[in-house]
């Protein structure tokens, strides 16, 4: 969470982003915020995301551990992603840039 919220590619996709991850039959959010000085992430449902991100948690930790690829559970619809195209797009570059770290 820090390296992405501390990078300063961060602040070139401004919005408001939502990370629903499941455990179970148990749903947690999260909110990205890079619209403010310094980008925010809570533990809270957005009101208004751009765009959000829908995944495991088991696949989450696989994804950042490197065992699984980020085109691999997307093309298997392992996760989802949606909003606009543009916001999406932002989102799936923030990951990245998060998971290449």
């Amino acid at each position: 969470r820090q390296k992405l919220a501390q990078s300063k590619r961060v602040k070139t996709h401004k919005g408001v982003f939502e990370f629903k991850v499941t455990c179970n039959d148990k749903e947690a959010f999260w909110k990205l915020d890079t619209n403010k000085t310094t980008p925010e992430l809570r533990k809270q449902k957005p009101k208004n995301p751009v765009a959000s991100i829908q995944i495991s948690d088991s696949n989450l930790f696989a994804l950042y551990k490197g065992d699984l690829l980020y085109e691999e559970l997307k093309i298997q619809g392992r996760i989802r992603l949606s909003g606009t195209k543009a916001a999406v797009i932002k989102l799936e570059k923030l990951l990245l840039l998060f998971l290449n770290k």
